[in-house]
């Protein structure tokens, strides 16, 4: 098995949902973590709290490397409870990298200032135990050159699908961006926090999702990032039907069927 760098986790099943309050139980973790880990050598997370803390440990445990996201929002209570929670799965040894943070800036969740505000309360309570970042769009790292200044590392989301981006053009573009990334970077890593291509829902502009898209784009973004040595966390683990929001295209970015029901179609082939 040709394993990938690293995939997006998230392990909501049919009939739970976070905005709803799930709690995952440890068993239904380890079992995904057990899916998972044949094709993987990274996991990354995007919170920690309602059983979401734990993914780090079992993870570990099955030989992986992890991502441990703290999810922050407009809500400063939850935010300093993901905060303290985040710190506590690096400090226990259950994280390689720690992201505070998928797309806040980008939401306009908070201010840049307090966005690094929350990053330098993680490094300082963590001791450099490892990188320190948070997860957003390439624009919002050109945007703001402090946060450059202020992560371990930079780990930037570019989706040519929601860009409107022709199928033929998005594997270029993937490129081009992530070449203006490194150009910006100051010498540090870069990360391709998100990236990937629905296989169902609507059209963004010349943007077209299809079981067909999903796979080549899959195969096509692996057979250049392998071999260059990019790192990368690929979006997603799974179809997750709680997400129907988005065009439509939000539960359909798995390379896993819905309840990590098998590989779609056609995925296969990238792992030999």
């Amino acid at each position: 098995m040709n394993k990938i760098q690293g995939l997006g986790f998230s392990p909501y099943l049919d009939g739970q949902n976070p905005d709803y309050g799930t709690q995952i139980p440890d068993d239904q973790i380890k079992s995904l973590i057990s899916t998972v880990a044949p094709y993987t050598n990274w996991v990354r997370t995007y919170g920690c709290d309602s059983g979401l803390q734990n993914i780090g440990k079992f993870a570990k445990s099955a030989g992986l490397k992890v991502a441990a996201g703290a999810w922050i929002s407009r809500d400063r209570n939850v935010n300093d409870s993901q905060i303290n929670s985040l710190i506590s799965v690096v400090n226990s040894g259950n994280a390689d990298i720690a992201i505070v943070g998928s797309e806040a800036l980008l939401r306009n969740d908070l201010d840049v200032q307090s966005l690094i505000g929350y990053i330098e309360q993680v490094k300082r309570a963590t001791n450099g135990k490892i990188p320190i970042t948070t997860a957003d769009t390439y624009a919002e790292y050109f945007k703001y050159p402090e946060l450059i200044a202020a992560v371990d590392v930079l780990c930037a989301h570019i989706y040519p699908f929601w860009e409107g981006r022709s199928f033929g053009s998005s594997i270029q573009y993937v490129k081009d961006m992530y070449a203006a990334l490194l150009a910006k970077a100051s010498g540090k890593t870069v990360w391709i926090g998100e990236t990937g291509w629905p296989s169902a829902g609507q059209d963004v502009n010349a943007a077209h999702p299809s079981p067909d898209n999903a796979v080549q784009y899959f195969a096509d973004f692996v057979a250049w990032a392998r071999p260059a040595g990019i790192n990368y966390f690929y979006f997603a683990f799974m179809d997750e039907n709680w997400k129907g929001k988005e065009g439509g295209v939000g539960p359909h970015w798995g390379i896993f069927n819905a309840n990590a029901n098998g590989l779609k179609p056609g995925i296969q082939s990238v792992f030999k």
